[in-house]
């Protein structure tokens, strides 16, 4: 199954605690992740 990130599960990537996110992630190990260049955008 292919996932789309929410710009809130990438900003941990930067540095940024986001409540849950880690708990999520894990969820989300076993699945094909993509994110939108707009998002990366968005997180800076």
């Amino acid at each position: 199954m292919k996932v789309l990130l929410d710009t809130s599960l990438l900003l941990p990537t930067l540095g940024i605690d986001v409540v849950k996110a880690d708990k999520i992630l894990k969820k989300l190990r076993d699945y094909e992740l993509y994110y939108s260049d707009f998002s990366i955008l968005e997180c800076l």
